[in-house]
């Protein structure tokens, strides 16, 4: 129906609203119809309620506007800044390390706490870690953490351990025979065969030379380090050379006359060592001297020199 010009009430008095029992006053009633049907509308003199749904047809987008209409815990309608009072800035507990100011959250300043002495540290003490593969924070204890980190410092320990047979040398000079390579030989086992830790299998290779396994040969460019332990056992008083050798040029010599028993002799030497060049060999020379088993060479990585000191 459109106009009620000239509709008589009788006709129309059912599709007419009006207040359930009485006029506006300061108490909600309800909105019915002619017919005594109660609407989802309740009004006062400064109040409008809804007892069902509240749809908005349409409304305009805004970017820049920063009002917006709350609902209260009285169920009240109220308007918010949102650039003064942003959602959630009240209801914002931080807990150390954690902190909070407005809409700001951060960490604490690692001044501001406590300080955990080296001694105090626990194995089950936990750590905060990053795990890249599932993109995600996780604990790891400090037992296991220190695990990991003492794996990958031995990953990087480059060392080659030639390990010597039990050997007569003679006056004239004997290249020393180097014990077969544990892991890499058969019938080896890490208490008497010559070993390798991180890339010094790579590094460093024994060759057959005047005997079985007399030469050492460098497959890496690099800076070494090489320490000599031998113990020398002679029957008589004896004058023993030592010698480390490139091919047939001496890097390193040690010459004494040694008491009859069990000498130990130790030498080291660091020098920069091209990758494919003259193979290395251990000579000792002496007329009653025996080298014992137990005695070593080894071969230590120390990498390439940097360019320049920073």
């Amino acid at each position: 129906m459109g106009s009620l010009s000239g509709v008589k009430i009788k006709d129309t008095f059912g599709i007419l609203l009006k207040m359930a029992t009485s006029q506006l006053s300061a108490t909600e009633e309800v909105v019915q119809d002619g017919a005594g049907n109660d609407s989802a509308l309740k009004l006062s003199t400064d109040t409008v309620e809804t007892t069902g749904s509240l749809k908005i047809g349409s409304a305009d987008s805004s970017t820049t506007d920063n009002q917006a209409l709350m609902l209260s815990a009285g169920g009240v309608v109220v308007q918010r800044n949102l650039s003064t009072n942003p959602i959630g800035t009240a209801s914002i507990t931080a807990n150390s390390p954690i902190v909070a100011t407005g809409s700001t959250v951060g960490l604490s300043d690692p001044s501001a706490l406590t300080s955990l002495a080296a001694t105090d540290v626990a194995n089950n003490d936990q750590y905060l870690i990053w795990d890249e593969s599932t993109s995600s924070y996780k604990a790891i204890s400090m037992t296991d953490l220190a695990t990991s980190v003492e794996g990958r410092i031995a990953g990087t320990m480059n060392v080659f351990t030639a390990r010597l047979a039990e050997q007569s040398v003679a006056s004239s000079g004997t290249e020393l025979t180097f014990a077969a390579t544990y892991g890499l030989d058969s019938g080896t086992s890490p208490a008497t065969s010559s070993t390798a830790a991180g890339s010094a299998t790579a590094d460093v290779t024994l060759f057959d030379g005047t005997a079985i396994r007399t030469d050492i040969q460098f497959n890496t460019t690099s800076q070494y380090r090489i320490e000599i332990d031998l113990e020398v056992t002679t029957s008589g008083s004896d004058f023993v050379t030592v010698q480390l050798r490139s091919d047939s040029v001496n890097v390193l010599t040690y010459s004494q006359t040694l008491a009859a028993g069990t000498t130990t002799v130790s030498l080291s030497k660091t020098q920069y060592i091209s990758a494919g060049g003259p193979n290395f060999q251990l000579k000792v020379t002496g007329s009653v001297a025996t080298v014992k088993g137990n005695s070593t060479l080894r071969i230590l990585r120390e990498g390439p020199p940097n360019a320049s000191f920073s």
